[in-house]
């Protein structure tokens, strides 16, 4: 997200909270896709392209980031018209890392998505491993980060994280105000360029 309403500009690459964007204030801009589109990039690579039907997520008990993914999760998956994943929350404590597990092995899970910090989800990710579940792993793009793969080691060998197509097959009103402001605001940026998607958009 760049904030651009003073003299100034401060980026945070992985910020997903749709809310950022779409409540419209001129000078937030996003960076990543944000946890929708995140959220309907996994579930089609995990139901449309795998055919995967049995999914557990891996959310933190306390940290809003992955309350937020949660939640787009399921509103995605209303969406689409598939089974809510099953969710067990983790925190500090072993025990939690424990029942993850467990419920990863009595659900017969076939995809695990951590929704987590990079160390709790790496946390998560090792144990899950080392108790034996095979099932495939899945994130959000704030995973790709050495915070997490350093920590989750060999756990982490062909997890898939989101990343929704390119072109965008539509670009959202919060989009083409993002391409606007810099102009507007008179900041020396450079104009993105971008690909057009076969349906124009009026940037």
């Amino acid at each position: 997200v760049a904030r651009a309403k003073g003299r100034f500009v401060l980026l945070v690459p992985w910020a997903g909270d749709p809310g950022l964007t779409r409540i419209k204030v001129p000078w937030f801009f996003r960076l990543a896709h944000d946890d929708l589109r995140q959220a309907r990039a996994l579930l089609e690579e995990i139901h449309g392209a795998r055919r995967l039907r049995r999914v557990l997520v891996i959310a933190a008990a306390s940290d809003h980031d992955s309350r937020t993914a949660a939640e787009a999760l399921r509103r995605v998956a209303t969406e689409r018209g598939t089974p809510e994943p099953r969710s067990v929350q983790v925190g500090e404590d072993a025990s939690d890392l424990d029942r993850a597990a467990a419920e990863a092995r009595a659900l017969g899970a076939e995809a695990v998505i951590f929704l987590a910090p990079p160390a709790a989800a790496a946390r998560a990710a090792r144990r899950l491993r080392a108790e034996g579940i095979a099932a495939a792993f899945f994130g959000p793009l704030g995973l790709a980060a050495s915070a997490f793969l350093d920590a989750a080691g060999g756990a982490a060998e062909g997890m898939v994280l989101a990343a929704p197509p390119q072109p965008l097959p539509e670009v959202s009103p919060p989009m083409r105000w993002t391409m606007r402001v810099p102009c507007r605001h008179r900041q020396h940026l450079p104009r993105p360029r971008l690909r057009r998607p076969k349906r124009s958009a009026d940037f």
